[in-house]
This record gives structure tokens, C-alpha cells and sequence, in this order.
């Protein structure tokens, strides 16, 4: 499943396949098909989520840009998936000091 998204102004997002149903893949490109970010399993899983369920924490998607998200399974598996979650969000200034280089 390929989702589209441009914003208007600059948005943190996070992506959340929490409580799918197979091992699950995402993939952000930007539209010169450049790779953004990527997840396969979330090393940080808590229940009810499952090591094998994708989680973007933390992404900036700037303003004007066509991103792409791809959701797509693990050695070609399919299957239900929680709804993508895709939600507005600031990250504090201790996380961005835990990751430098990323942004």
C-alpha cells in the first residue's frame, strides 16, 4: 500500500503499525525517490505491540515536498494492518540531542 502525503508547513510525524497482523515494512520517500526513513521490526516494542510490527517514531516531513509512505510485509508477506498513524508531533529538545545527524 502506497500512501500519499504533502503538507503545507513543515510537520513531525510518526508512523505506527502497531497491532498488525504480519510482519510489517515501512518505507518514506521523498518524490525525488530519495529514501527518508525506514523501519521492519521495532527493536522498542511494548504490549500489545509485537517486535515484528514498523514504527517510525519521530520524522520531520518539510513543507511543499511530496513524501510517499510504503507499507509492505516482510519477505513479501500481507496481511490486516493497523490503521497507519500519522499524527502531528514535536519532539523535545532532549531527543533531538540523542540523535544528532538526524532531523
Amino acid at each position: 500500500m502506497v500512501y500519499a502525503i504533502k503538507q503545507s508547513f513543515d510537520t513531525y510525524v510518526a508512523i505506527d503499525l502497531c497491532g498488525s497482523g504480519y510482519d510489517t515494512r515501512v518505507f518514506v520517500y521523498d518524490y525525488l525517490r530519495n529514501l527518508v526513513a525506514c523501519n521492519d521490526d521495532n527493536a522498542s516494542a511494548n504490549p500489545p505491540c509485537s517486535g515484528l510490527d514498523s514504527r517510525i517514531d519521530v520524522l520531520l516531513l518539510e513543507a511543499g515536498i511530496p513524501y510517499y509512505i510504503i507499507i509492505d510485509g516482510y519477505g513479501g508477506g500481507s496481511g490486516d494492518y493497523a490503521p497507519v498513524g500519522v499524527g502531528h508531533r514535536q519532539p523535545g529538545v532532549d531527543r533531538l540531542r540523542r540523535r544528532p545527524g538526524r532531523g
